[in-house]
């Protein structure tokens, strides 16, 4: 897994996150934002050290925070284990793809897959939102919310089936969309991060300096050639479909 974005970048270039995504060979003390204990992941979110400038393409940012990016594969069944903060200013997002071809950095042709972002206080506490974008930062071709209970105390899975049809979100292995459709053929960069709002932008900056965690017990990639690849259970609760854009990571 790489420690950056899938073009190069340890920022994220869509303007509201405040994050630069770091590792040790970054500098800052030796920061290390992804560590595995105990068989968990984690991933945490901190301000930039005192002493330290705050890290800028441009534009500074104020925390630390990692990214994991795995090597690109096409189809299957993805799925995630996760307890992630559900906090003011705090952009889990422990599932998403991103299509590996279409330009440098987040270009506007790349389809990307949200099993699970949350936004802050932009919706309701246990709020997971899943969508699948196409095109500009903000449109989708697909968007839902769906309550989750306690997504910050229990672990919780999320998936997504990806087939040539389409693509299907679960939680929990249950299915909570239908098929929809998702505009892309190319192999796609498997993305884990904790992102973190910055002040000004669509959804409120944290409320608290304090370090925060996201938990993994598991990421994993199911491939079946040439057959169907899905969860055994195929039913679950209603999604809340949105008509509002959803913004890309």
């Amino acid at each position: 897994w790489s420690t950056q974005y899938s073009w190069g970048s340890r920022f994220n270039n869509d303007g509201a996150d405040d994050a630069f995504y770091t590792d040790p060979s970054q500098g800052f003390g030796g920061y290390t934002p992804s560590v595995i204990s105990g068989g968990t992941l984690n991933i945490t979110a901190e301000p930039v050290p005192s002493g330290y400038a705050d890290p800028t393409d441009g534009t500074p940012r104020h925390w630390l925070s990692g990214v994991l990016v795995g090597s690109p594969l096409r189809y299957g069944y993805v799925e995630v284990s996760a307890e992630e903060p559900n906090l003011q200013g705090f952009w889990p997002a422990p599932l998403w793809l991103l299509s590996s071809t279409g330009g440098t950095g987040k270009a506007p042709n790349l389809t990307e897959l949200d099993a699970n972002e949350v936004f802050g206080n932009v919706y309701p506490p246990g709020t997971i939102n899943q969508t699948i974008h196409y095109g500009s930062y903000t449109s989708s071709l697909a968007a839902q919310t769906v309550v989750t209970p306690q997504p910050d105390t229990a672990y919780h899975t999320y998936g997504i089936l990806w087939t040539s049809a389409g693509a299907q979100f679960f939680i929990d292995r249950l299915a909570t969309s239908p098929m929809y459709p998702a505009k892309t053929l190319s192999a796609m960069y498997p993305y884990i991060n904790l992102g973190v709002f910055a002040s000004a932008t669509w959804a409120a900056p944290p409320v608290t300096s304090a370090p925060q965690t996201m938990r993994l017990q598991y990421y994993r990639w199911y491939q079946n050639a040439g057959a169907s690849c899905s969860p055994s259970v195929i039913t679950g609760p209603t999604p809340t479909p949105t008509s509002t854009p959803r913004h890309r990571h």
